[in-house]
This record gives structure tokens, sequence and C-alpha cells, in this order.
């Protein structure tokens, strides 16, 4: 097995991180949490984080990127950027699916041992969520999909045993759907929880086309436009 320096960036939502794993080991991560911040922050977050790890970016062999869903303008930032780095320093491109970002967090955590299911959830407003369900051993067991919350959106699984609910969509579920077979971790996608996923794409050789690759945004953005705009003229 080639050994190998991989950058993550992840900026589904409204904090983004960056992080450097070497052969799937995490050696420094760089946090960013403002959102409005993102585009002119990210490449320095990255500079700052190879600068604390005593690295070059020329040394890393591949970049990885979290792949959606999530927001739309901070995944069009990831994905660019990560794609500028690709072509600039003839890399190849990793994406992980932002649902298994929190999988790994999820799964690495002792409030979640025992969990016979694990649902990672982004809030998509209202009581909508982007989800999918994996199973104790993070099969994937319901493919990702936006899901109104209700009292049954997950009455079998509940009814089956533990499950454990992770993501910024956790603490919304708890709040009106509170179940004593729940667990509920409010989290935010972290690079740091790429390393395993971008090493295990690199091992194999499963690079997307950096010219040609976009994010999955599960929906299609919506521009909100003012129906009475004020004339100011």
């Amino acid at each position: 097995m080639k050994q190998s320096l991989i950058l993550s960036i992840e900026t589904s939502g409204a904090a983004c991180s960056v992080a450097l794993s070497k052969d799937g080991q995490v050696v420094g991560t760089v946090a960013i949490d403002d959102s409005n911040r993102q585009s002119s922050m990210l490449v320095p977050a990255i500079e700052s984080l190879f600068k604390q790890c005593s690295a070059q970016m020329q040394e890393c062999d591949a970049v990885a990127v979290s792949s959606g869903p999530g927001s739309y303008t901070g995944l069009r930032v990831g994905v660019s950027t990560a794609k500028g780095l690709c072509y600039g320093l003839g890399k190849p491109l990793i994406a992980v699916p932002t649902l298994e970002i929190l999988l790994a967090e999820a799964m690495s955590m002792e409030q979640c041992s025992g969990a016979d299911y694990f649902v990672p959830m982004l809030d998509a407003r209202r009581m909508e969520v982007y989800q999918a369900v994996y199973d104790a051993s993070g099969k994937c067991v319901e493919e990702v999909s936006a899901k109104i919350l209700d009292a049954g959106s997950y009455a079998g699984l509940l009814s089956a045993g533990k499950v454990a609910f992770i993501g910024t969509g956790a603490q919304k579920y708890s709040d009106a759907f509170p179940h004593p077979n729940g667990i509920y971790v409010p989290s935010v996608p972290k690079a740091g929880f790429m390393a395993s996923a971008a090493q295990a794409a690199f091992d194999a050789g499963r690079f997307e086309d950096v010219a040609y690759f976009e994010p999955f945004y599960l929906k299609e953005f919506v521009a909100i436009v003012k129906k009475n705009p004020i004339n100011i003229s």
C-alpha cells in the first residue's frame, strides 16, 4: 500500500474545516466557524494547516472534498477550491459524501456505542432534513433523501433498537419527537472525519473527473426574489 498524504476540505454548512491525514490518520486540522468568511478564509486556512503540519502543499497525494448534500454556496466554495488545488498541484480529486462524514464521527463516539442504526441528518429548514440510514456495521440501508420529520419518521427503527441521530438536524428531531431509544448528537461535519473514507478511495483509485465533478446538492438552488421590490429611483 502506497503511503499517502491527503488534504480534506469540508464546507457543506455554516462551519467549515480542513484536515491533513497521513495513511488515514489525522495529523492536523483547522476550523473556520463563520460561513460568511468561507470563500475568503478557506485558502489561508489550508496554508495554515500545512504550516502547522510542517508540510508543503506539493507533498500531498490527493485532495478530498465533502461532496454533499449541504449548503449550495458552501459546497460550491469547497469543490471549486479543491478543483483549483488539484489542477495547480496535478493531484487527483476524491469525493466523500457529507452524511458519511457524520456517520464516521458517530461510529467513533462512546455515546453512540451499541447503536443498532445510525441516522446522519442535516437541517434543511423547517421540519425537513437531508438524511440516510446505516446499520451497525456502517452499511447504508436507506439512501440519501430529503425527509419531513414527524412522529412516525423513524418509528420502525426505534422500535427495533437503539438509533443514533447525528448532525445539524439531530437536536431539532430530539426537541420535537424525543424517544427513549434515540441517541441524539448535535454536530457539524468535520474534515477530520473524512480521513478513513478518503484513504479507502485513494487506495482503491476511486478518483473524480476534476473537470466535470459537481457537488450532490440533492435539491436545486432556488433564489428568493421579493414579490414587491422597493423602487428607490
